[in-house]
């Protein structure tokens, strides 16, 4: 009966391991930001206005406004936060900005 028990906790433990190690290494939203850099405005504009993406979903509006330098600003929601990305005049994106303190909810 000790080695089951003793199994049972060895299986309880690799489990919580597991679960512990899979939401670590969830990546982060900066994760995916960086990854945008450089990219095409279109490919941002395309994926937000698939049929399954969050913004078509909550009926997100496209939401710019022109920088002084000359770069344009996309506002997108990512989950309930608003991202600002940054779009030079080629069309790529140059930087984003995560608004924690403005949401989806408050728009």
């Amino acid at each position: 009966m000790k080695t089951f028990y003793n199994f049972i906790s060895a299986t309880i433990l690799i489990y919580l391991f597991l679960a512990l190690h899979s939401c670590f290494s969830i990546p982060s939203q900066e994760y995916y930001i960086n990854k945008a850099i450089g990219q095409p405005v279109t490919s941002l504009i395309k994926a937000s206005t698939r049929p399954e993406s969050y913004a078509t979903r909550i009926g997100w509006k496209e939401l710019t406004y022109d920088l002084p330098n000359g770069n344009i600003v996309y506002v997108y929601p990512w989950h309930r936060e608003l991202v600002h990305w940054e779009v030079d005049q080629n069309g790529k994106i140059v930087g984003a900005y995560i608004d924690k303190h403005n949401s989806v909810d408050s728009k």
